[in-house]
């Protein structure tokens, strides 16, 4: 994931899906700004809302779905080492996650932090891309700040953490619509969705259906197929490889639910967008 600067930014404003394996030697800090996001850290899986901020070490692997605005800066530890050895940054070393593989940080931000990291991944975002004279010196005072603003706002402890766990907390049906959204290519059962919101199978089913104006099956379906499209107009992946990708492991099922949906085959409407 890390290119050849040191400090690399991601930017997400809707709709995102982002994973990073396990690499030594690299930090992230993940802020989800806005909306919510379903966040796998490991074998942790963490339901988020905005202003919900995490300090990750080179050991664990990430995998975020969310809606909304969040911003990703990962880092070499090598380029950060130097500074946090410094004076003024012992102070902050603290902070950051003491072993390769664990724990992470997490911290709830208020508006103004929230505001002023957005600034701040601007400022990192223009210093790398230009790479003005000493501009790795600038990004560090920019990192400085953000683990002062973190510092601020303390800490999460792990019962504080433990709260985001979709076990620890009622879902809403809308909650229930915005995971499956974000999280289409994973598997679902009725059982499994109904229990996240403390209802029966039968009358989760009728809510949902009321609630969302379509069955639970043919909305996940619905959020399947949708990403195909994009899939198909965007990439040359195969149709097979496109089934997997957003769930499906059967190519006959996700042909059968194309066609139902959008009047052809994948195939066929690969060839109609490339005319």
């Amino acid at each position: 994931m890390i290119q050849s600067c040191p400090v690399f930014c991601q930017f997400f404003n809707d709709s995102y899906h982002h994973g990073a394996p396990p690499e030594e030697g690299r930090l992230l800090f993940l802020f989800i700004l806005e909306g919510s996001a379903t966040v796998h850290l490991g074998e942790k899986v963490l339901d988020v809302r905005d202003s919900s901020s995490f300090i990750l070490p080179s050991g664990l692997s990430l995998r975020v779905r969310g809606r909304g605005k969040a911003r990703l800066l990962d880092c070499r530890l090598s380029y950060i080492s130097p500074f946090l050895n410094s004076s003024p940054g012992a102070a902050l070393s603290g902070l950051l996650p003491s072993a390769r593989s664990g724990p992470f940080r997490a911290f709830n931000l208020s508006n103004h932090s929230a505001l002023r990291v957005e600034s701040i991944f601007d400022i990192i975002h223009e210093e790398t891309a230009l790479k003005r004279s000493d501009y790795l010196d600038m990004v560090h005072f920019q990192i400085f700040e953000i683990l002062i603003l973190l510092r601020r706002e303390g800490a999460l402890s792990p019962q504080e953490i433990e709260i985001w766990t979709g076990s620890r907390r009622i879902w809403q049906i809308e909650d229930v619509a915005e995971y499956i959204a974000a999280n289409f290519d994973l598997s679902f059962t009725l059982e499994e969705l109904a229990a996240r919101c403390h209802l029966n199978p039968s009358y989760f089913s009728r809510i949902f259906r009321e609630k969302m104006g379509q069955p639970l099956f043919e909305f996940i379906n619905r959020a399947r197929i949708n990403r195909a499209v994009q899939l198909l107009k965007k990439t040359d992946l195969s149709i097979l490889e496109i089934a997997m990708t957003v769930g499906y492991n059967n190519v006959s099922f996700f042909n059968r639910y194309f066609r139902k949906l959008k009047g052809c085959s994948p195939g066929e409407y690969r060839k109609k967008m490339n005319r």
